[in-house]
């Protein structure tokens, strides 16, 4: 397929379909584990086609935003379109929330945020608008993002992320317990004069040439 968007929007939707229509949701949850179960497959070809969108991100340095609405853009912006579809396709937010959740169930946490970040913009503008189709919501899109933050060592962020969250759901017992722990800990940060941490980016071992392919690509993909 093209558009490598839609291949990953058509797969998360099949495992969706799968899941509804041919199985009832418990008798999902019995077989989700099973690897030879068609919606095992179906989930690990979704991780897949998401990994493969992170390293056209990386690749070609794409903005997540500009990704999100159907445009590969670089976040510099310095370029027209790297590659225009023969069709038009955007993200959902349920889509961005996907896509970083693979990321940060690996603790892939570089990725992660800005897919996450993405997630969390969108579901606000929709906020109140329930679709049928989104397995993901702002709250939990909120949740995944203050902990990569957190573990990112942007704990500040964390805060403000949690605290948003507890607008929305007050009575959420953990989250006021992250809350207590991440005021406690920035305290503790700035009594000792602690600094933010800069998000590193997971490092490829076998690819000890990657910065230079990667210029090389950008490059050739401004020309």
């Amino acid at each position: 397929m093209a558009n490598p968007l839609m291949a990953f929007a058509l797969i998360k939707r099949l495992q969706s379909d799968w899941r509804n229509v041919v199985y009832s949701l418990e008798g999902s949850e019995n077989i989700q584990g099973a690897p030879s179960s068609p919606l095992f497959n179906l989930r690990r070809e979704e991780a897949r086609a998401a990994r493969a969108l992170m390293r056209l991100q990386d690749v070609y340095a794409l903005s997540i935003k500009e990704l999100a609405r159907g445009r590969f853009r670089t976040t510099s912006g310095a370029h027209p379109d790297l590659y225009r579809p023969r069709q038009d396709f955007v993200l959902s937010a349920d889509d961005c929330f996907h896509i970083g959740k693979v990321a940060y169930d690996k603790e892939d946490y570089y990725h992660s945020i800005p897919w996450m970040e993405e997630a969390v913009r969108l579901f606000r503008i929709s906020y109140g608008n329930w679709n049928t189709e989104d397995e993901g919501s702002l709250e939990e899109a909120l949740d995944h993002l203050a902990f990569s933050y957190f573990m990112a060592g942007n704990i500040s962020h964390a805060l403000k992320l949690s605290q948003e969250f507890l607008h929305y759901d007050p009575g959420n017992e953990r989250m006021a317990r992250n809350v207590l722990k991440y005021e406690k800990l920035l305290r503790k940060d700035q009594e000792e004069g602690k600094g933010k941490n800069m998000l590193q980016r997971p490092n490829v071992t076998h690819l000890e040439t990657r910065d230079a392919y990667e210029e090389l690509c950008q490059r050739l993909g401004s020309q």
